[in-house]
C-alpha cells in the first residue's frame, strides 16, 4: 500500500481516504467470507447429507433381511447427522458473529475456539487479562467494549490465524492470548512446524495480507514469529486508548 506525503489541512482528506480504505478492504473480506461458506456447505455439510440419505436407504432396505447390516447403516446416520450439527453450528456461527456482537471479543473468542476444537481436535485455549495468560478469563462487563472495528479485526485475525494453524502448521494445541490494557495484544501461539526462515512469513499463510491491513488501517502492527520452543506466533498490538462502554 503506497503512503504520500501529507499537506497542511490534509487531514480530512486522509481520514477520507482511509474510511474508503477500510470499507473496501471490509467488503472485500465480507465477499471472500460468503465464498467460502458457499464452498463449506457445498464441500461438507452437503456431502455430509448426501451420506446420511444413502445409508439410511441402506437401513430401509436390509431391514427385514439384514438386520445386523441394517444396524450398522442406522449407526452410520447417527454419525453423520452428529457431524452434519456441529458443521452446520460452525457454518452459523461464522455467519452470523452474534456473539461477538453481543457480548463481545472474549465470549466470541472462546466460543469460536470451542468450534475449532470441536471441528478439527487442535486443542485452542483462550487467556485473557493484562498479566498474561491464567489470571482472568470470561465475558466482559458493559464497561469492558473495544471499539467495534478493533473487535471486529482482532476477531477476523483469530479466525484467519486458527485456520492457518489447523491447516498448516500440523500443531496440537493453540493458545490465544488476549491483554487487556490500553494498548491491546493479541497473540495466537501453536505447537507446530512454525513459519520456516524468513522471508517465508511474508508468504506461508492465507490471508495475511487482509489480516495486515485490517491492523493497520486502525494503526497498529502485525508481527509474525518463530517461538524458540517450536511453533509459530502471530501478534497483533492496537492503541485504543480506554475501552467504551455500549
Amino acid at each position: 500500500m503506497s503512503a504520500a506525503w501529507a499537506q497542511p489541512g490534509d487531514e480530512g482528506a486522509e481520514t477520507a481516504d482511509a474510511a474508503a480504505q477500510a470499507a473496501e478492504v471490509a467488503c472485500a473480506a465480507a465477499l471472500t467470507e460468503r465464498r467460502r461458506l458457499a464452498r463449506d456447505l457445498h464441500d461438507s455439510v452437503t456431502q455430509t447429507l448426501i451420506g446420511l440419505h444413502l445409508s439410511a436407504q441402506a437401513a430401509a432396505d436390509l431391514w427385514d433381511s439384514q438386520p445386523a447390516q441394517a444396524r450398522a447403516a442406522l449407526d452410520s446416520v447417527r454419525h453423520l447427522a452428529t457431524a452434519a450439527t456441529t458443521e452446520m453450528r460452525a457454518l452459523l456461527l461464522d455467519l452470523h458473529d452474534a456473539v461477538l456482537e453481543r457480548q463481545g471479543l472474549v465470549a466470541a473468542l472462546e466460543a469460536y475456539s470451542a468450534v475449532v476444537r470441536q471441528r478439527s481436535g487442535l486443542q485452542v485455549e483462550v487467556c485473557v487479562d493484562e498479566a498474561g495468560c491464567g489470571a482472568r478469563s470470561g465475558k466482559q462487563g458493559p464497561d469492558e467494549r473495544l471499539p467495534r472495528a478493533h473487535e471486529e479485526a482482532l476477531y477476523y485475525l483469530v479466525r484467519e490465524a486458527l485456520a492457518n494453524v489447523v491447516k498448516h502448521a500440523r500443531a496440537r494445541q493453540a493458545t490465544v492470548t488476549l491483554v487487556w490494557a490500553p494498548t491491546v495484544r493479541l497473540a495466537v501461539e501453536d505447537d507446530g512446524v512454525g513459519f520456516g526462515p524468513p522471508p517465508e512469513p511474508a508468504t506461508y499463510t492465507y490471508g495475511l495480507a487482509g489480516m495486515g491491513e485490517r491492523v493497520a488501517l486502525l494503526g497498529g502492527r502485525l508481527r509474525l514469529e518463530n517461538r524458540p520452543a517450536g511453533g509459530a506466533r502471530v501478534v497483533a498490538e492496537l492503541s485504543v486508548g480506554e475501552v467504551t462502554e455500549r
